[in-house]
């Protein structure tokens, strides 16, 4: 997260650790976490970043 806020990007193999981790280990909304990545990634996009957070929780549609 710091390297997000710092830098403004992750690799996406860490994007969807990040939001494994802040989704189902500590329990934090999803939405919170999709809006937080959106406010500072530099490649930001609506669909894949919104999609990917939804998946990681479990409330997509497969």
């Amino acid at each position: 997260m710091k390297k997000l806020k710092s830098e403004g990007n992750l690799p996406a193999s860490e994007r969807l650790q990040s939001a494994e981790y802040l989704a189902n280990a500590l329990d934090i909304n999803w939405t919170w976490g999709a809006m937080y990545f959106e406010s500072n990634l530099k490649d930001y996009e609506p669909s894949v970043t919104w999609g990917k957070w939804n998946k990681v929780a479990g409330v997509g549609q497969d």
